[in-house]
């Protein structure tokens, strides 16, 4: 058989092209689209603070990533040595422990120094709340009924809060999965050290993964290069949302599918009932669904049986049980649907569904301009070339359905959003993507495994990939911790406290500055030295502060509220 004697030649039998000139003339051409994306939405805009969030990180910080991006690429052209790259893929691949352990401790202090130990958006705050709750031994918090609209804010007490008047119960909107991920690091008082570790697992399920489908521990090692070289999975790895627990949970799910028996679908299922429940089903159903179908295709019907049983425990207990306990909250808590109505009689779940049903609609063209916007975010957050090297690789493989499944997984994640009408607020990177990132990483390591190291062409677009790997790993990695760093500490600098180890509670104006009202930060039981409250007027503030302590001063009064000293 004829060897093939450049890179396009191996990736694409019978065809003359060079994939080399192709991989970097495509890279160029979407990095440029992606600036000039950026650039159009910066016109005009003269602080980015003025902006919604999503937007904020779109101009302000995804800029200058996207320019480096642009750098990275034309210092990548200059790489001739693929000894070096291949030497430390190759050692990555034979120790992915090894370099999870040490990525761990990476997460680690990131999650602590860069990361301020800070659930930055709500949707973090509500996860880590429910975890301070069930660390506690409870499934429900309890606040004062009188402090309720001082320590949540109104518009948050149906949305990332439900709040039950009656009683002061307050729990998280989001479904408990990831709560309960993060109880255990709680409980031990290290809660920063949860996605971390989530973070390092993923790195040996995404090796994993790669070396089962490819057959190559190389394959490994390219995978875990993709992803600790792309700030969107360190990021995430260092903060308090869910994704990392998505995308491990859908690696994981990827595995224990590629050969199904009964009794791995089995295990599948448990995942994926697991993953339902993490903080919201569309990101599992989203995924899972082409290999739901890819199982009915092939008339594997004990392995469909198996994973359709593997769904009901956590599905059923952690998911239909949770849903109806925020319904009997909501009932309890509401002049509108008393206990006993027509309307609470039927199961909260249906309701629920019912409601999201009614959010999902056809995309307008706001929907599709923030959906490409997003697809801008995932390009500027992965390793330059990422999503193209992913392309190439299913390519070369697509005979393989397990590879065309991958693909689809990741089609079915992205265009499954385009119903819903809500850009993703925060978040780092394209967070909607994340539960299927995991696929970027493993098809681009399909595309490098088969790249033809012999020749030189080969040599040259392994030296160049690895360059750009190990560009994004140190620059871009290393940008994007300073940004968040900065971001954080221009989020937290709005409210001047004084020393944490005093009592003191911070009156909040939350019209002033910039999602000041994502600061309530409070856990019950209300025993932490510091609490933030709504302001409610200079008058009303002072007699709250009074109330909570008879001998309360006031220190502080500035444009964003008051600080009062409770000692």
């Amino acid at each position: 058989m004829r060897q093939a004697t450049s890179v396009g030649e191996f990736l694409f039998p019978g065809s003359e092209n060079d994939v080399s000139r192709s991989f970097f003339l495509g890279s160029v051409i979407v990095s440029v689209f992606c600036l000039g994306f950026i650039v159009r939405h910066r016109l005009g805009v003269n602080d980015p603070y003025s902006a919604p969030i999503f937007w904020n990180l779109l101009i302000n910080q995804d800029y200058w990533a996207a320019l480096l991006i642009v750098g990275l690429l034309a210092v990548a052209l200059l790489s001739r040595n693929s000894g070096p790259t291949i030497a430390v893929v190759r050692a990555i691949g034979n120790h992915p422990n090894i370099v999870a352990g040490v990525a761990f401790v990476a997460f680690c202090v990131g999650a602590v120094f860069a990361y301020h130990d800070y659930p930055l958006s709500m949707d973090e705050y509500s996860v880590r709340f429910q975890s301070e709750v069930f660390a506690a031994g409870h499934l429900i918090g309890h606040y004062p009924v009188e402090l309720l609209d001082w320590l949540i804010a109104k518009p948050f007490q149906k949305s990332f809060l439900i709040v039950s008047r009656p009683g002061g119960e307050v729990v998280s909107y989001f479904m408990p999965g990831f709560a309960l991920l993060l109880t255990p690091f709680t409980f031990l008082g290290i809660p920063w050290a949860s996605n971390p570790a989530i973070g390092a697992l993923s790195l040996v399920a995404v090796h994993r993964l790669a070396r089962e489908l490819c057959a190559s521990e190389e394959a490994g090692g390219w995978a875990i290069l993709f992803a600790l070289a792309s700030p969107a999975f360190s990021i995430n790895a260092m903060s308090y949302y869910s994704m990392s627990a998505n995308l491990l949970f859908s690696t994981v799910y990827t595995l224990l599918l590629l050969r199904p028996t009964p009794g791995k679908a089995l295990a599948a299922g448990m995942v994926g009932g697991f993953a339902l429940v993490m903080h919201s089903p569309p990101p599992h159903m989203l995924y899972a669904a082409p290999w739901i179908v890819w199982l009915l295709v092939r008339r594997e019907f004990r392995c469909f049986v198996a994973l359709a049983l593997g769904y009901i425990p956590f599905a059923g207990a952690l998911g239909v049980g949770w849903l109806q306990l925020l319904g009997d909250l909501r009932s309890a808590g509401s002049i509108h649907t008393p206990p006993g109505s027509a309307a609470a009689t039927v199961p909260y779940a249906i309701r629920w569904m019912a409601a999201i049903g009614k959010i999902a609609n056809l995309p307008d063209a706001h929907t599709v301009l923030v959906r490409v916007g997003g697809l801008v975010k995932l390009w500027v957050w992965a390793v330059p070339g990422l999503p193209i090297l992913a392309w190439f690789g299913f390519l070369k493989a697509r005979t393989d359905p397990r590879y065309g499944l991958l693909l689809a997984s990741a089609i079915t994640t992205f265009l499954g959003y385009f119903l819903i009408p809500f850009d993703q607020g925060h978040g780092w990177g394209y967070r909607y993507f994340h539960s299927a990132w995991g696929v970027l990483a493993v098809l681009a390591a399909a595309a490098m495994v088969r790249v033809p190291v012999r020749s030189s062409g080969g040599r040259r677009f392994v030296a160049a990939v690895g360059a750009l790997a190990l560009g994004s790993l140190l620059l871009s990695t290393s940008l994007r911790v300073m940004q968040v760093n900065a971001f954080i500490e221009r989020h937290l600098g709005q409210v001047p406290l004084a020393d944490t180890s005093m009592a003191q509670v911070a009156f909040i104006d939350t019209s002033y500055g910039y999602y000041t009202i994502d600061m309530l930060h409070n856990y019950p039981p209300l025993t932490r030295k510091v609490l933030f409250m709504i302001s409610h007027g200079r008058k009303e503030n002072a007699e709250m502060a009074h109330r909570l302590h008879a001998g309360a001063r006031r220190v502080t009064v500035g444009a964003w509220g008051e600080l009062w000293l409770l000692e």
